[in-house]
């Protein structure tokens, strides 16, 4: 089964650990996270809880890192 859509869970510690492993995906701040409105589907930019789905060249060139 491969990962369509990532969201950011609620309590997240902001540790980096999401942005270190794919920057291109995740955004991190000293208070939260976000994920980058150009991999998304629905282009928002936000913690993605309504778990929106990647665009599927995303999925492509980072399925390695996500799977």
């Amino acid at each position: 089964m491969a990962i369509v859509s990532v969201y950011i869970e609620e309590g997240c510690i902001t540790c980096d650990a999401c942005e270190e492993i794919l920057p291109e995906v995740f955004h991190v701040t000293d208070d939260t996270c976000f994920i980058h409105a150009e991999v998304r589907l629905d282009g928002g930019y936000d913690r993605n809880e309504g778990k929106a789905g990647l665009k599927p060249e995303t999925l492509a060139s980072f399925e390695d890192d996500l799977l």
